[in-house]
């Protein structure tokens, strides 16, 4: 199971390569930036803001006994605002949106400037990623360890994948699928059949072993899907739509079930069997109800209120700049 986490490094992978594809429908320039970052801000923040709640209010009500070893002791802006403070999230998963927050941000500065910049952009965002690495492990301070953490490297990763297959330059999807299976195929190989936490707990080791193999792995999806286009699955679209919920919400399930389980167990491999088909059920469930019933009418919500914000915003920026001007004239 441990061989898993390889999903976590997939996901900063594809992260990458959707973006470049929904941004290249986009213009440039600094109000397409604003434009894409209102859209991630209200993709993500008010679900997340539902479901932390949620997973408060069950570790409250249960006096701190449920989900006390997920929740821990959490920290009020780290928790609310997904914000680098050295202290993980009340939902432990989110530090990953903690470091696609960051992503965002740089992903719009190369919107906002123009697309010819952006190969400079990539190869100097990398190199600020990996000079950092070079130099040390202990930061010290919680923002630069983010900036410095080498999932940077799987989203940019992403990036180049998807503009090289938009721009018609790909290569065979079979070498990218033949290089993650020898690649990934090593690193299982050197971890041995038991595998532990602490063979994923050095960031620079696991880029150079998920991290990779999840690029490879993602270059053979990207471009068997520009080689071969066909129809959208109903099923994998239901998983897709259902998954920031399940992402959100699994840790939540996994701990009731586990609770409820602790009392109904029996001796045997079968109770485990229910249990893990249970549990599976339940985050999916969850997460479709989520999607179907609070995303997707925020998402609503917050796309009517879009142009209001816009035009709002761009007052204020026009009434500063004239502030500006006229404070430059006096």
């Amino acid at each position: 199971m441990e061989f898993t986490r390889l999903g976590t490094d997939l996901f900063f992978v594809v992260s990458g390569a959707v973006l470049v594809f929904s941004a290249s429908k986009r213009a440039q320039g600094s109000g397409a930036a604003v434009s894409f970052l209102y859209d991630r801000f209200t993709r993500v923040m008010p679900l997340y803001w539902i479901v932390t709640g949620l997973t408060l209010f069950v570790w409250a009500i249960s006096g701190e006994r449920l989900l006390n070893n997920v929740v821990g002791h959490p920290e009020f802006w780290s928790t609310a605002f997904l914000l680098p403070t050295g202290v993980r999230p009340a939902i432990p998963v989110a530090w990953s949106l903690v470091n696609l927050f960051l992503y965002y941000l740089v992903f719009s500065l190369m919107i906002a400037a123009p697309r010819r910049f952006e190969t400079f952009f990539l190869a100097a965002w990398a190199a600020i990623v990996i000079g950092l690495r070079v130099i040390g492990h202990d930061f010290g301070s919680p923002v630069i360890a983010l900036i410095a953490h080498p999932a940077a490297l799987e989203f940019i990763g992403g990036i180049v994948l998807m503009r090289l297959a938009l721009s018609g330059r790909r290569l065979p999807w079979q070498l990218f699928a033949i290089g993650g299976v020898l690649w990934f195929g090593a690193f299982i190989y050197s971890c041995g059949p038991s595998p532990t936490y602490l063979n994923f707990s050095d960031d620079t080791a696991r880029f150079l072993t998920l991290g990779i193999s999840a690029i490879l792995f993602a270059g053979a999806a990207i471009n068997f899907d520009f080689k071969q286009p066909r129809k959208s699955n109903p099923v994998l679209r239901f998983l897709g739509d259902t998954s920031f919920g399940v992402y959100l919400s699994h840790v939540l399930v996994i701990a009731l079930v586990a609770r409820i389980w602790e009392g109904i167990a029996w001796p045997g491999s079968l109770d485990n069997i229910i249990a893990t088909v249970v549990t599976f059920s339940g985050a999916i469930a969850l997460g479709w109800f989520l999607h179907r019933y609070v995303e997707l009418p925020l998402r609503d919500i917050t796309s009517d209120a879009k142009p209001m914000i816009g035009n709002k915003l761009t007052g204020c920026l026009k009434r500063l700049g004239a502030q500006a001007k006229h404070a430059n004239l006096n």
